[in-house]
């Protein structure tokens, strides 16, 4: 019995175990509980689309109650309807998704609905049992929902997807007076509740004339958007109502009341959040903003007459120009606070700021006009106590003061116990002491002050702070570092102790007391002046000065010389003489130490003067012989140190020296340093540049070698010595005196000069004339012939070097007479024709060079000329000069004063111009000039012709006045506009000036003329674009210094002067003829031509930017740049010369804004270090070449 009972209960566990899941009419369940009996179905195979879903199954045994619907069970099944039984209390996930159900009745007793559980369906109303609890999410989606009807009193937990992504179409029908309850269970969004319409996120509306915008829903929120107040008084209310639905005013819109006149508003305690430029430009005057609200946003209250804003607690940030252009003058910013833009307070006059959060916010001060205040050096600020520090790091800097502690800023002044003071620093607090009222007879100097809740450490004595004070002592602090100008001067100071720290005792500073004692501390000694009028002390030879111990020399070499005593024993100074060993030197540097030999009382005929000397225990090197130092010491030889570099005047004259050899590093030999003396040789070094007066007179010198750096010969230098060889190796030629009575040489016919190849002309034009010979090639004398193709040359000059043309042989008959010629090494100038250097040559035509004077009698007679161009240089044709030839028309210019009688009889003349304003003389009657007059028409200068009827131009058919006028086409660089040129444009100057708009107008010269058409002329770009005014001088021929016309000009960027319409060439109305041309700059040094130019109505074209030599001076008057001659910049002070005043004006006006200034060297429209630089200083001791 007992095994049947086992048995039994095995089949029981056997079948239970077999049976958890079954099929049934094709349907598949799950046993959820066996008490009591229930099942899930959980999907199969429907017979049908109409799914009808049992109530009671059975699986062969027992009945199941089906009461749950499982996940998927259903999904994608085609179904197109669902009967539902009233046992089932739960739909899984995804049951009925993506099936065809237009209609579906829930069955009271339905709890709980899976996620999607009826997606995508064709589902068009819904009726929810009283018994639901949750719906999920998206539960009935994509569903064409019309209409939902909810039976309970409790709502169902919805999702915010559970019907579909937009309820705005369903209409849902709730018990009466559970509306609420559902909204506030999430059933918002629907179109109505119980036939009443539903308000919708983004919903518009308005009340009482103001926009409103639905932000949220449950709970219900609004932002103000703006609208029409009724009043200027603007209440913002906290709640409003739109179809029986009240709604909290939670934020306002940006622009929401923007220039709307409001001068009042009144916050809700609802708001949380205020838009951007929400109250710009309106007449508010206070406002209080509630709690809640953490952001000021940008320009929220600009533009109003804000007296007074109250922050709340909770703000926390200040955005853009928030409360800018308003009347604030006090703020208060609350603990929260940890932002605050640019301009949010701009322009508002405040004057106290207290911002109560121990971390300091974030603020723009210090950025110009972006500050968040703006005026900080006039507020008070008020911060927790201990913050300073970390509220000065995060940059609250620069106000009035700091919890009651005023914020020094460094230049403010203040005065402590009489003494006044004035902060130089405030990192570290440091001042310095300016004086003083009733200050006491001891003055003694406090090494701290206090002032205004700061210390300060004294550091500095300004500048005449207790002058005339009536002082008997002074007692300096440690600190201090600096002692200004006349800081003391004439008091009654016996003595001063200068403390270890100061590095400066300006000029002047103890000056005019009766100092007999200076004690210095300081192991580095301070910098004195010590320039006679200015000494920092003055009477420096009755003063005992002490200093440490071992100093002496750094005392000595920074000034601090000339005192009484130094230590108690006599300083070594500058200036002062020792003997040694028979020999007297004098110290004439302390750092490094150096003496000079000042000669001696025993000195040996044989002197080999030393490298060193020990005085005083200090080695000095001896680096120069003094001046007349052993003048007439019997000496027959002497022998240098390599340490020499200075040898004075008369060092060595009236001695018996056969030979010297000067060592490397001199570069000078002074006056008469060896002259008188028995020198048969001597030896340069490569340093000497200077061979000063009488140096070397009366020697016995016969050769010379002269080292490539000498640049100067002075006069005398090697008087009465007979040299027959002298070779100077320096490419430039050096400055020499020959050809006076105070000759260098003053034998130079007998002297064979050696010069550098290629170098001949450079030394001739320099003065190195009248050698026997030149690397060999003969000097030529006046009177020497030579023939150069056939012509016949005689010399009539030789300084300079001109000769005459007599005639030739097979001569060309259209004959070219070259300005130069050419012979043995030597170029001559043809300046004249001979007697009958062409008569009856067969001449057909001759061209005449501009460097013709005059042309002999019958110099061109007989010939078959029908036209010749007389030059402009010519001043004097011969009698019969031009007889007998076929000319038809002849211009004399305005140069010619002389023509000789029947100069052009016997050609066919019928017009004649005469340029000058004085008529040339000539002959008249049976030797008349021209001989049929009759046939001529005479042409004259306009108002002459009394003067030629007066001087016998007579008898001709017609007179003819003409105005004439020089014309001139002058071409210049300006070294500043030249440097530093734009790209690809390196042969063009600059024209920054122009393009900056700061060329006046007017010109800065004497005529001050105006611009023609400043428009056009301002405007213009490319080579003829406008760079700067300059001022153009005609000088007399004969007397440079004689200014005969000028005008202001302008110069194009091609280098191009120009009148003043920018285009035309310059025009004097001066008689034709030989000039001198200067031009001048306004901060460049002026130059002048190197002769006179022949000028007449023809534009002459004159160009300094190609050839040095056109200029006066050359390399002295032109500097090169780019490959291309420029005038020199530099002259800042218009004095026509560069030198220290230059700097002090260029230093004067450096870091300026853009101007028109003469200390713009580089003409770049500002002044700037790179003018000093580069420009005046490098241009230094540049001189103009003319008067």
């Amino acid at each position: 019995m007992k095994n049947l009972c086992i048995l039994l209960l095995i089949l029981c566990i056997s079948a239970t175990g077999f049976s958890q899941t079954f099929t049934v009419d094709g349907l598949n369940y799950t046993i959820l509980s066996t008490t009591p009996n229930e099942v899930q179905l959980t999907g199969g195979t429907p017979p049908t689309s109409d799914l009808v879903i049992p109530d009671i199954v059975n699986d062969g045994i027992d009945d199941f109650t089906v009461v749950a619907l499982g996940n998927n069970a259903f999904e994608s099944k085609s179904i197109t309807s669902v009967s539902l039984p009233n046992t089932i209390r739960s739909i899984g996930d995804f049951t009925f998704d993506q099936n065809s159900l237009t209609t579906i009745e829930l069955p009271e007793g339905l709890e709980t609905i899976g996620q999607r559980a009826f997606r995508f369906n064709s589902l068009a109303n819904i009726t929810f049992p009283s018994t639901m609890i949750s719906i999920g999410e998206s539960a009935f989606g994509a569903n064409p929902l019309a209409i939902i009807t909810a039976e309970g009193t409790t709502p169902a937990a919805i999702g915010t997807t559970t019907f579909g992504g937009s309820r705005s179409n369903i209409d849902l029908t709730v018990p009466d007076g559970t509306e609420d309850t559902y909204i506030t269970a999430g059933w918002t969004g629907f179109n109505s509740i119980n036939g009443v319409q539903q308000p919708i996120i983004g919903g518009l509306f308005e009340v009482d004339g103001l926009s409103y915008v639905i932000t949220a829903l449950v709970p219900n929120e609004v932002q103000l958007t703006g609208g029409t107040p009724p009043t200027s008084d603007l209440v913002i209310p906290e709640t409003v109502s739109d179809n029986g639905t009240d709604f909290t005013v939670v934020a306002l819109g940006n622009n929401a009341f923007e220039g709307n006149g409001i001068t009042s508003v009144s916050f809700p305690s609802t708001l949380r959040n205020l838009g951007q430029s929400t109250f710009r430009i309106n007449s508010i005057t206070e406002v209080v903003i509630p709690d809640g609200i953490t952001d000021i946003p940008q320009r929220c209250f600009s533009n109003n007459d804000l007296i007074s804003v109250s922050l709340p607690t909770s703000i926390e940030t200040i955005g853009f120009r928030s409360f800018e252009n308003n009347d604030l003058i006090s703020l208060v910013l609350p603990e929260n606070v940890t932002s605050i833009s640019q301009f949010a307070f701009t322009n508002s006059p405040l004057t106290s700021v207290n911002s109560l959060n121990p971390t300091p916010p974030s603020v723009v001060i210090g950025a110009g006009n972006n500050d968040s205040f703006t005026n900080e050096g006039n507020i008070n600020l008020t911060i927790p106590d201990g913050t300073e520090a970390a509220y000065e790091a995060a940059g609250w800097v620069g106000f009035n003061s700091v919890n009651g502690v005023v914020d020094f800023e460094v230049g403010d002044t203040f005065t402590e116990n009489n003494l006044n003071y004035t902060v130089t620093s405030l990192s570290p607090n440091e001042v310095i002491i300016r004086g003083g009222t009733s200050v006491p007879q001891n003055l003694t100097i406090p090494e701290n002050v206090s002032s205004g809740g700061s210390d300060f450490v004294v550091t500095a004595v300004e500048g005449n702070a207790f002058i005339s004070n009536g002082l008997t002592s002074v007692s300096l602090p440690s600190t201090i570092t600096t002692i200004g100008g006349q800081a003391f001067r004439n008091n009654q100071l016996t003595s001063i102790t200068i403390p270890e720290n100061v590095s400066l005792i300006a000029f002047r500073a103890f000056q005019g007391n009766p100092l007999v004692a200076v004690i210095a501390l300081g192991s580095t000694p301070a910098n004195i002046t010590t320039d006679v009028n200015t000494d920092s002390f003055s009477n420096r030879g009755n003063i005992d000065l002490t200093i440490p111990v071992g100093t002496q020399l750094e005392y000595l070499n920074n000034g601090w010389t000339g005192f009484a005593t130094i230590n108690g024993e006599l300083p070594l100074g500058i200036g002062n003489t020792f003997d040694v060993d028979g020999l007297s030197y004098t110290i004439t540097s302390l750092n490094p130490t150096e003496v000079e030999v000042a000669g001696g009382t025993t000195v040996p005929v044989n002197l080999v003067l030393p490298e060193t000397v020990t005085i005083q225990g200090v080695v000095f090197t001896v680096v120069g012989v003094g001046d007349g130092a052993f003048t007439s010491s019997g000496l027959t030889s002497v022998t240098f140190p390599t340490t020499i570099r200075a040898i004075g005047t008369a060092a060595f004259r009236f001695n018996a020296l056969e030979s010297v050899v000067i060592p490397e590093g001199v570069t000078d030999l002074p006056n008469r340093c060896f002259a008188s003396n028995d020198l048969t040789s001597v030896t340069f070094p490569t340093s000497l540049e200077t061979i000063g007066f009488r140096s070397f007179e009366n020697n016995n010198l016969t050769t010379l070698i002269l080292p490539e750096n000498v640049v100067s010969i002075g006069q005398r230098a090697f008087s009465g010595s007979t040299f027959n060889s002298i070779n100077s190796l320096n490419p430039t030629p050096p400055s020499v005196v020959l050809g006076t009575s105070d000759d260098s040489f003053n034998n130079e016919n007998d002297i064979d000069l050696t010069v550098p190849n290629g170098t001949e002309v450079a030394y001739e034009a320099a003065g190195w004339v009248n050698f026997n010979s030149i690397n060999g090639v003969i000097n030529f004398e006046v009177g020497d012939t030579f023939i150069v193709n056939n012509l016949n040359y005689t010399v009539t000059s030789v300084v300079p070097n001109e000769v005459t043309i007599t005639g030739g042989t097979a001569v060309p008959q259209d004959l070219v007479i070259d300005a130069i010629v050419s012979s043995s090494g030597s170029d001559f100038t043809v300046r004249a024709i001979g007697g009958s250097a062409f008569d009856a040559s067969d001449l057909t035509s001759v061209i005449l060079p501009n460097t013709l004077v005059s042309i002999g009698a019958s110099g061109f007679r007989g010939n078959e000329l029908t036209s010749v161009i007389l030059p402009n240089s010519l001043v004097s044709i011969g009698g019969q000069g031009f007889r007998n030839n076929e000319l038809t028309s002849i211009t004399f210019p305005e140069t010619i004063s002389s023509i000789g009688f029947r100069a052009f009889e016997g050609n066919p003349l019928s017009e004649v111009t005469a340029l000058g304003s004085i008529p040339a003389s000539i002959t008249t009657g049976n030797n008349d000039t021209f001989s049929n007059r009759s046939n001529i028409e005479l042409t004259i200068p306009s108002g002459t012709t009394q003067d030629y009827i007066d001087g016998g131009w007579i008898n001709f058919n017609s007179i003819t006045e003409i105005d004439l006028a020089i014309t001139i086409a002058p071409k210049v660089f300006l070294q500043g506009a030249a440097i530093n040129p734009n790209a690809g444009e390196e042969d063009l100057m600059r024209d920054d000036l122009r393009v900056a708009g700061i060329i006046p107008v007017f010109s800065p010269y004497e005529d001050a003329l105006p611009v023609s058409d400043t428009l056009a002329l301002f405007t213009t770009t490319g080579p003829n674009a406008i760079v700067d005014w300059v001022f153009v001088e005609l000088r007399d021929a004969s007397n440079s210094s004689t200014i005969i016309a000028s005008q202001s000009a302008l110069l194009q960027r091609d280098g191009d002067i120009v009148d003043t319409d920018g285009t035309s060439p310059i025009t004097f109305t001066v008689d034709a003829g030989d000039y001198f041309l200067a031009i001048k700059h306004r901060n460049h040094i002026g130059i002048i031509t190197s002769v006179p130019s022949p000028l007449n109505t023809t534009s002459a074209p004159i160009d300094f930017t190609q050839n040095i030599t056109s200029a006066l001076g050359e390399n002295l008057a032109l500097t090169e740049v780019n490959g291309t001659f420029a005038m020199i910049a530099g002259d800042a002070d218009g004095s026509s010369q560069i030198l220290n005043t230059d700097i002090t004006e260029a230093l004067t006006l450096a870091g300026g804004s853009e101007a028109y200034s003469t200390a713009d060297a580089d003409m770049n429209g500002f002044v700037l270090n790179s003018d000093i630089q580069l420009l005046v200083l490098a241009n230094s001791g540049t001189v103009q070449q003319f008067d």
